[in-house]
């Protein structure tokens, strides 16, 4: 049972991601790697892969934003 790092990209797929993290979207990035690595992907349709990658980016946001917002709000009590 191979895991999905044995899997190399080629060229095309590489240059790929690096255009995506020079968009700054680095979640979709790993999520569109982790899917090229894996050979079940295709399993999937193209919209549940899609949507995979943006939620990943989405979620992303979100929880810098919220860690953002909760380190200014200089709470008396932070949660560590």
């Amino acid at each position: 049972m191979s895991s999905s790092h044995d899997i190399t990209l080629t060229p095309q797929e590489q240059a790929l991601i690096m255009r995506l993290k020079s968009f700054r979207v680095p979640e979709m990035a790993h999520i569109l790697e982790e899917q090229l690595k894996d050979p079940n992907a295709d399993l999937n349709t193209f919209m549940e892969r899609m949507t995979a990658m943006v939620d990943a980016e989405w979620q992303a946001r979100a929880d810098k934003r919220f860690n953002r917002l909760m380190k200014e709000a200089h709470l008396r009590y932070p949660a560590e």
